[in-house]
């Protein structure tokens, strides 16, 4: 027990020596397997950028169209754009140079609008310019039909001073061709009346014939649903008039007309009438476009009327070649509006059959051009004179025998 304590006690108080050289290495052991992969390091600067892009290569070939998607809807209406030059057989134009729609017989399709829609329409926003133009060689330049009540044939509308809703011109000298009549407006209804109406003034260059009378209406004082029609005097003179009342002093009175009569009367063909207001005996001694005189056995008020010729109209041949009384229809009634006793004067002379009919033996004789209607436009044969169911003509419904309205 003693030896072995000592001994272990010896051991633990000994030293080590000094590290001896270190040996040769030994020979490498095999290598061990590959660890885990370390995480992904912070990314590096970006490089400087390669050389030029080269050249763009060729299109290629363009696919298919898709489906077209679903319309869309209808986006506010953009501003009106200035208007195009005009051209040569256009439809919905509009110019402010010259003419908007120019129209001939001669194009290969007529023009031809539904009900809502304008079969031609034509604007002009400038002077001296035309929305449509016609012309003509052998028929109608411009032609208008209305077969839906409420609807125009041919419309205009002028909406600004100076400004012509629709001008028709004839160039013919005198405005004649061949015996007939040159019109530059010729209207012709077949349902109730041929009547024009006019809210405005008229001016007309040119002569005014009728074969009616010439009116004015004026309402009635105290009934609306009444009207006074007056007839205008007629006569085979363009005349020219004014009236007043005067006195006698010393048995003479001067009369020097207006001068509005003077400037427009003749110096010949004055007359002058005189009436006394109380007992006297007057008479007209001298009539001049400047001096009335008129004298008188006693000093009384007198009445007096003059009566002149418009300058320039002194003479007119009264019986002339028949140009407006020419039917235009075969088989259809003429003139069924007017009086019984117009109707038979022109039965009469030949111009009419009973049924008041075109006698077309007389139209033959005269060479007047007749028509056929159109079937569009036939409508059923009238009746004889005085015939009060008598159909519509080109001059509109039956009126009374008296000719009123």
């Amino acid at each position: 027990m003693c030896c072995s304590r000592a001994l272990t006690t010896a051991r633990t108080l000994s030293f080590a020596g000094d590290t001896g050289p270190t040996g040769t290495t030994g020979t490498p052991g095999n290598t061990g397997p590959t660890g885990n992969d370390g995480g992904t390091g912070p990314q590096g600067a970006t490089g400087a950028s390669g050389g030029p892009a080269g050249p763009q290569g060729p299109a290629g070939t363009a696919g298919q169209n898709g489906d077209q998607g679903p319309a869309g809807p209808t986006g506010n209406t953009g501003l009106t754009g200035p208007s195009g030059a005009p051209g040569t057989n256009t439809i919905n134009g509009t110019t402010t140079i010259a003419t908007g729609v120019i129209l001939s017989e001669h194009l290969a399709k007529p023009l031809v609008g539904l009900v809502g829609e304008e079969a031609v329409w034509g604007a002009s926003s400038s002077s001296n310019t035309t929305g449509v133009l016609g012309s003509d060689f052998d028929s109608s330049g411009v032609s208008g039909l209305a077969s839906t009540t409420g609807f125009n044939g041919v419309f205009g509308r002028a909406a600004v001073a100076g400004a012509v809703a629709l001008r028709a011109i004839h160039s013919l000298g005198g405005g004649t061709i061949g015996g007939g009549v040159a019109l530059a407006v010729s209207g012709d209804s077949n349902f109730n009346s041929g009547d024009v109406n006019v809210v405005g003034d008229v001016d007309i260059d040119g002569t005014l014939n009728v074969t009616g009378t010439k009116n004015f209406v004026h309402p009635h004082p105290t009934d609306p649903s009444l009207e006074v029609v007056f007839v205008a005097l007629e006569g085979p003179e363009a005349n020219t008039i004014f009236r007043g009342t005067a006195n006698l002093v010393n048995g003479e009175a001067r009369i020097v007309p207006d001068e509005s009569w003077r400037l427009t009367t003749a110096e010949t063909g004055i007359t002058a009438f005189v009436t006394p207001r109380g007992p006297a005996a007057v008479w007209v001694e001298s009539e001049s476009l400047d001096l009335i005189v008129i004298r008188g056995t006693a000093d009384v008020p007198i009445n007096y009327f003059v009566i002149g010729l418009r300058a320039g109209f002194e003479y007119r041949e009264v019986i002339q070649l028949n140009t407006h009384i020419v039917p235009t229809y075969r088989g259809e009634p003429y003139a069924s509006d007017q009086p019984v006793s117009y109707q038979q004067l022109l039965i009469e002379n030949g111009t009419l059959n009973s049924d008041l009919t075109l006698n077309e033996a007389t139209a033959a004789r005269l060479g007047w051009e007749l028509q056929d209607r159109s079937a569009e436009m036939l409508t059923p044969l009238g009746a004889g004179v005085g015939d009060s169911d008598a159909q519509p003509s080109r001059y509109g419904s039956q009126r009374d025998p008296g000719g009123g309205r």
